[in-house]
């Protein structure tokens, strides 16, 4: 009985002991890379959040013509930027600045119910947000 307590013991330090040593690479495990400049990013990060897409994404119903389609953007003041052709959409954008949110909702609302159109929604730009440098070691095998 005695034997198996020293064995358990023996078992969980050993447990503890390796988890210790990945953890820290060997000891040679470095501190984060800048973590200044990581704030930094983040922070950018979060101002461009404030700012309103300028772009939208327009997929037009199947029948309509390029006439049909230069209509559309002289009634909704868009300019085309760019045509999807894999996915069948259009990249416009306005010719008047959006300046909040809540003009933009008014504006997609607008767009959906135009008969011209199939499908609309924002292009936007997502961002993965930056990593801390929490793995950053040298090797542990050399």
């Amino acid at each position: 009985n005695l034997m198996k307590v020293i064995l358990n013991t023996l078992v969980q330090i050993s447990l503890v002991a390796g988890a210790a040593i990945t953890l820290s690479a060997c000891g040679n495990a470095q501190a984060p890379v800048q973590m200044n400049s990581l704030y930094r990013q983040m922070q950018a990060q979060t101002q461009n959040k404030n700012q309103v897409e300028q772009q939208v994404l327009v997929r037009f119903q199947a029948d309509a013509s390029r006439t049909q389609m230069q209509a559309f953007n002289q009634r909704h003041q868009l300019q085309t930027e760019n045509y999807i052709a894999g996915i069948n959409v259009y990249v416009m954008s306005f010719r008047n600045q959006i300046q909040s949110r809540a003009q933009m909702e008014s504006v997609l609302a607008q767009l959906n119910n135009d008969l011209a159109v199939a499908y609309v929604e924002i292009n936007q730009n997502v961002q993965v947000a930056p990593v801390p440098y929490d793995l950053h070691t040298q090797p542990i095998f050399k």
